[in-house]
């Protein structure tokens, strides 16, 4: 592919984006749940360790998950998603952990923010850009980040479940390029998602690339 073509087709998708986040809500909707659990867990761990972090190797506790979800419509093609969460147990505000402060439970975080633009440059495309779930098959490659405890920050000050709880976790969404081909029955998505990003110059992010059909 000549540099000239690269750049032409770099330049059309700069003004579809422009355009795009310029264009006016013609419909929103606004949508959400609530979950409250109750939790008992025995001898969750194979080891006698008992902590204060983790909670030990059991746990009772009543779990909240609170979700706000707004849906607008851009364009007849566009739609734009942002979804609110908050989880926590209850009576865990701000709780100190060995000493170490974890954050305040009752903060509500970003869960998604994505665009979604059908038929983008041609009739079979969907792009979908930003913070979003990805699922294929049954998820056994892709489908949940969270319960290895990565996204959620497991064993560290940062997560926000008790290490004992953070697998039943509802943060499954990817920071991701989506592009979706509809050639029906046919369907290929293409994915490039950044896991984690390190510091800046060092080639040691980690990077999803792949595609399924």
């Amino acid at each position: 592919m000549s540099k000239r073509l690269i750049i032409v087709l770099a330049a059309i998708f700069v003004v579809g984006i422009a355009s795009i986040a310029c264009a006016e809500v013609q419909n929103v909707k606004v949508s959400g749940d609530i979950l409250v659990s109750g939790v008992h867990r025995s001898h969750l761990t194979l080891d006698d360790n008992e902590s204060v972090a983790d909670f030990g190797e059991s746990i009772d506790a009543l779990l909240s998950q609170v979700r706000v979800r707004v849906d607008a419509d851009l364009t007849d093609n566009v739609t734009a998603t942002v979804r609110l969460l908050n989880e926590r147990t209850f009576g865990d505000e701000a709780d100190a952990d060995n000493n170490t402060v974890r954050i305040n439970n009752s903060d509500v975080s970003l869960d998604l923010a994505y665009m979604t633009m059908k038929e983008f440059l041609y009739s079979p495309l969907t792009l979908t850009v930003g913070r979003q779930n990805l699922r294929f098959g049954n998820g056994l490659i892709i489908g949940d980040p969270d319960t290895n405890g990565i996204s959620d920050g497991h064993n560290t000050a940062a997560r926000y479940l008790p290490n004992s709880l953070d697998d039943l976790s509802l943060r499954k969404a990817f920071d991701a390029i989506r592009a979706t081909l509809d050639y029906d029955p046919l369907v290929v998505d293409i994915v490039y998602s950044k896991i984690d990003e390190n510091a800046v110059g060092l080639d040691d992010d980690t990077t999803l690339i792949g595609a399924n059909a």
